[in-house]
């Protein structure tokens, strides 16, 4: 602990709540849940899962609505080959880069497959078999679902299962991966895919459910969750931050920010980057944790202004972080490169029409603490080069 965060006591906010709605339009844990989702009497309950929502968490929740057929989207998705090789344009061989993919949910999916879970599924209807279909996908491979039940999950969450090993998402050999090339395919396709196919699940959606905490899933009613997320989109809201470890990391955060100590010094603080935090909607007692971006999505008029809207294609085009270096190390070297760059190499939109511009306010300092703006005098330029390739 550094003299400059000593005896800090922290007022720093870890879990804002954006809006709130009525307790009543909460179901708190798995047996409240299937309750609920029992008590429509819907003859097809169609649960549409957000890539890394465990399957091990949905699967007993649809079998404990005493449906007599339940169907897992994922025995529907090409074989894991086939995917690999349709994600692989946009993946390239570069460890890091890649393309944001212009794929669809339907070219994941077995034609043959498909028709087949949709024969089953009518047929489970007009004898009056109650069905539960679950997974990514789910409305679209069971289109006339008459529930349907948003299963939805934050980005950070999702890279956190990633990281974990876990692999639950839109097929293909992942199980060898390590969580950067987990991060990658998620980032180019899977979040991409899911995200266009989300818009409409969720304007419609009778339920959505907070899969955070598989252990405690929250159920709230679809028009309860709309109706926050406008309200928030009218007024002033933060998202929830969340921290990681960096090379240059600092103790300035842990002090401030009261975080548990880390073995590596924390050095981001995500403290409004929308596609990847969470959105908190408080109903009576109970928070509901929500991607972030579905705000964005469903407001982003509301949010940005008309203009900006336009502009960035409906995607927030501002991080907020947090980057501590007190008692840590150095700043990296942040390379931007040209818009033009970007759209021919990356593909234009989603985050990739336009370069990245940085604005530092520095927040606190140490005595004796400097800020470089370019070179140095003294710098052997030729050596930069030469470390960098």
């Amino acid at each position: 602990m550094t003299a400059l965060v000593a005896g800090l006591r922290s007022t720093y906010d870890k879990r804002p709540i954006a809006a709130t709605g009525p307790a009543s339009a909460v179901r708190v844990g798995r047996d409240a849940a299937v309750a609920a989702l029992a008590g429509t009497g819907a003859a097809v309950t169609v649960i549409d899962a957000y890539p890394g929502v465990r399957r091990a968490d949905l699967a007993p929740l649809a079998r404990a609505t005493g449906a007599e057929l339940v169907v897992d989207t994922a025995d529907a998705l090409l074989p894991s080959t086939h995917i690999d090789r349709l994600v692989a344009p946009d993946l390239g061989t570069d460890p890091v880069f890649g393309r944001i993919t212009s794929l669809t949910m339907d070219a994941f999916f077995d034609p043959l497959w498909l028709a087949a879970v949709r024969a089953t599924v009518a047929r489970a209807r007009s004898a009056g078999r109650r069905v539960v279909v679950h997974g990514v996908g789910a409305s679209f491979v069971v289109p006339d679902g008459d529930v349907v039940v948003l299963a939805d999950l934050p980005r950070w969450e999702a890279q956190q299962r990633q990281r974990a090993g876990e692999t639950d998402g839109l097929g293909g050999e992942v199980t060898g991966l390590r969580p950067s090339q987990r991060y990658k395919r998620s980032f180019f396709v899977e979040w991409r895919v899911a995200d266009a196919h989300k818009r409409a699940v969720l304007a419609r959606a009778d339920f959505v459910l907070d899969t955070v905490d598989g252990d405690r899933p929250v159920l709230v009613d679809g028009d309860a969750v709309r109706a926050a997320l406008a309200d928030a989109a009218r007024r002033p809201f933060r998202v929830v931050p969340f921290f990681d470890p960096a090379p240059w990391g600092g103790r300035w955060m842990e002090a401030v920010c009261d975080l548990p100590p880390s073995p590596s010094n924390y050095g981001w603080c995500f403290d409004c980057v929308p596609e990847e935090n969470s959105v908190l909607l408080g109903f009576g007692a109970t928070s509901v944790e929500l991607p972030a971006l579905d705000l964005v999505h469903r407001h982003g008029v509301d949010v940005l202004g008309r203009e900006v809207h336009e502009r960035f294609h409906g995607e927030f085009p501002i991080r907020f972080d947090f980057l501590d270096t007190v008692g840590g190390g150095n700043l990296s070297l942040q390379v931007h490169p040209l818009e033009s760059y970007l759209a021919e190499t990356f593909g234009a939109g989603s985050g990739h029409g336009w370069t990245q511009h940085e604005s530092y306010y520095v927040l606190d300092a140490v005595d004796g603490a400097s800020v470089y703006l370019g070179l140095r005098a003294d710098a052997d330029v030729d050596a930069m080069f030469a470390e960098l390739k």
